[in-house]
């Protein structure tokens, strides 16, 4: 594969992603991807989130704050929260902000069950070494090859996408 960026939307297509044993291996993913430049949560980000809102069906809608970890992850989640309530879908925190909680019983199944898992901007680095080669994570593109969307802003997205430049062939390059 010659692509390096994966900052596309896309249904159905095939992308990169973080995954169990390489650092980067080529999956297929079947849910909606949205992933934005920034300003998350504000108007402008409307149609891509009503797209995320509706692959739910039925299903849990997540905000994960692991990229925000250090920051503010609180504010992150109620933020979150207040916007998608606009679209008519309750967002409760995946609880992910540590490697330990990528590995928790309840957080694989709860990203295995998802409709939507929203990962909020903030430290890619840190998004990257909390989920590669997670149970959590693997359960969260589990969930998205049955159609379950997943988008994210400016550094939770750049974190899932082969290239990061956080990130090369499992070495940290700053």
């Amino acid at each position: 594969m010659s692509g390096r960026r994966c900052h596309r939307s896309s249904t159905g297509a095939a992308t990169f992603a973080i995954t169990s044993g390489s650092p980067w291996q080529y999956v297929v993913m079947a849910g909606p991807r949205a992933l934005c430049g920034g300003a998350e949560f504000t108007e402008g980000n409307d149609e891509q989130d009503t797209v995320r809102a509706s692959a739910c069906g039925g299903r849990p809608a997540y905000i994960s704050a692991t990229a925000a970890a250090r920051s503010n992850p609180d504010a992150a989640v109620a933020t979150a929260q207040k916007w998608f309530r606009r679209f008519d879908l309750d967002v409760a925190e995946l609880r992910v902000r540590s490697v330990a909680d990528s590995r928790r019983d309840d957080t694989i199944a709860a990203a295995r069950g998802a409709g939507l898992i929203y990962l909020a901007g903030g430290d890619p680095g840190l998004l990257v070494r909390v989920l590669a080669a997670s149970p959590g994570w693997d359960a969260g593109i589990a969930a998205r090859r049955g159609g379950a969307a997943l988008g994210g802003p400016s550094e939770g997205a750049r974190g899932t996408c082969r290239g990061s430049p956080r990130l090369e062939r499992g070495r940290w390059q700053d």
